[in-house]
């Protein structure tokens, strides 16, 4: 039995979150959202995640903030920055 990989969406935008969830449940994943950076790092709190989606630009917390913050957690967690900005 194979144990089905969890992956933590962080996106402040609900439709990224809901199409990259999406895609990731087609490819066999379970993933949960947050829609922004102090909802992240309260669920990094509860369970470790096989790797991290998260935006960069964020009001309140960036993505590299809440990368640094979960690390303070979980020190070996992956993170996949992601951005729909161009610059």
């Amino acid at each position: 039995m194979t144990d089905k990989k969890v992956i933590l969406v962080v996106d402040d935008d609900a439709e990224v979150r809901r199409i990259i969830g999406e895609v990731l449940q087609v490819l066999g994943y379970t993933y949960q959202g947050a829609a922004d950076g102090f909802k992240a790092i309260e669920l990094i709190r509860k369970e470790r995640f096989d790797i991290v989606l998260c935006d960069i630009r964020m009001p309140g917390m960036d993505g590299l903030q809440v990368m640094a913050e979960a690390r303070k957690i979980w020190t070996d967690m992956p993170f996949i920055i992601i951005t729909g900005f161009v610059e």
